[in-house]
């Protein structure tokens, strides 16, 4: 019974079918591919803990991927994302989210119900607001949201912000990286 499959450093642009049998799957590598788009099949990795899909082509995600209940760890940076599906509020184990360099100009509302949340990376991206569901990520404790393009926060957000020992004048400058002392990366991206 296959646990954990590395696909990652090949030439992939899509899925290949023995995939959807694997249903003892806790760990999917498939990072530094060409994935276009992930098939609604993508749900029947049910056993699914661990997702890599960074450095890919992705666009978009189904909206079945919600249907990975017991995901913990979604690694989705460097690919060309512009938006999530609202049913990742389905994902309620999810600690770990990276979303880091793709184009995201705003964050699904449902996001908030991400009650296990602890880790979000969503720098690099085309941000311009956070959603009033964002206070209710009560476990968060390590966020990035630098090299965005926010200029303005609800007061909700400001408050939750302060809560969490962060400025939110320092979101609005481009200067965050709580927690992390990486300098920040700078790319070309369309927004």
């Amino acid at each position: 019974m296959l646990e954990s499959l590395d696909l990652s450093d090949n030439q992939l642009s899509f899925l290949p079918k023995f995939i959807d049998g694997l249903s003892t799957l806790n760990q999917l590598n498939l990072s530094h591919n060409q994935l276009f788009l992930l098939p609604k099949s993508i749900e029947k990795l049910s056993t699914l803990e661990t997702l890599n899909l960074s450095f890919n082509q992705l666009f978009l995600l189904p909206v079945s991927f919600g249907n990975l209940s017991v995901l913990n760890s979604l690694y989705l940076s460097n690919n060309r994302l512009f938006s999530l599906p609202e049913s990742i509020k389905k994902l309620s184990e999810l600690d770990r989210l990276v979303l880091s360099d793709n184009q995201l100009s705003s964050l699904p509302k449902s996001i908030g119900a991400l009650s296990a949340l602890r880790t979000l990376y969503v720098d690099n991206n085309c941000l311009t607001s956070l959603p009033k569901s964002f206070t209710s990520l009560s476990a968060l404790w390590l966020l990035n949201l630098d090299n965005n393009q926010l200029s303005s926060l609800p007061e909700n957000v400001k408050q939750f912000l302060e809560q969490k020992g962060i400025d939110p004048d320092q979101i609005l400058s481009h200067q965050i990286a709580k927690e992390v002392n990486s300098p920040p990366k700078k790319r070309n991206r369309i927004c």
